[in-house]
């Protein structure tokens, strides 16, 4: 599973294209967990910039609350589960990331660890987004983030990792012509162990009011 992540390598402001109204969201994240808004690329507008809030509420969910159990979707079951399935041709989407969090065991705590491109580059996760009307008639944009099998590194941390896409894989996942079925063999793969690193960081990750620098710092239990 993928329940925290970071982007914290911002582009330039005039570099970037964003959504109406948005300037204020676009700021370096160090702790982005499940109900915050965050930055993310669809199929409809792949060169602007947009921010959707993280777990996904089905058009027809009767309770927003239900996207706190939808930040995750597993890709092998993807075109089975009806919360996931009919997004999956049009509505599939980038999301923005430099590192995700895991905890590890470690005698009687856990200690979280940020999992990251060993050259420390910004990378995208693959997910599916979705829109939810309220009762006040406001829409309300939610997204998951697709999870596959660990590769050797990550399955030191935990069962399941978030679908890391490079750039042409990327550029794959948002192209609307790609067939569904074909995109979900091909790329719903884990990510070359040899192109990750992973080190502990400090316990107050696990608090998702903390968002500052101080969370990616290498962190010593012994200290």
């Amino acid at each position: 599973m993928c329940g925290r992540y970071t982007y914290t390598q911002i582009p330039e402001i005039d570099a970037v294209v964003l959504g109406a109204g948005q300037e204020s969201l676009l700021r370096p994240r160090y702790n982005i967990a499940p109900g915050q808004f965050a930055p993310l690329l669809t199929m409809d507008d792949p060169r602007t910039i947009q921010f959707f809030r993280w777990g996904l509420v089905p058009s027809w969910a009767n309770d927003e609350r239900v996207g706190y159990k939808l930040i995750n979707a597993r890709v092998e079951t993807l075109l089975e589960k009806p919360s996931f399935r009919h997004l999956v041709p049009h509505q599939r989407c980038l999301v923005l990331a430099d590192s995700f969090y895991e905890w590890k065991q470690e005698g009687s705590v856990k200690i979280p660890h940020r999992i990251l491109h060993a050259d420390g580059s910004p990378f995208y996760m693959a997910g599916l987004w979705s829109s939810w009307k309220k009762a006040t008639g406001d829409w309300l944009f939610t997204y998951t983030i697709l999870t596959t099998e660990p590769n050797e590194l990550v399955a030191t941390l935990h069962d399941r990792m978030p679908v890391i896409l490079q750039r042409s894989a990327a550029l794959r996942w948002i192209q609307p012509s790609q067939d569904p079925e074909g995109l979900l063999t091909d790329l719903a793969r884990p990510l070359d162990p040899a192109l990750m690193s992973c080190y502990p960081v400090s316990p107050a990750v696990g608090k998702a009011s903390n968002d500052g620098p101080e969370l990616i710092v290498p962190f010593s239990s012994k200290h």
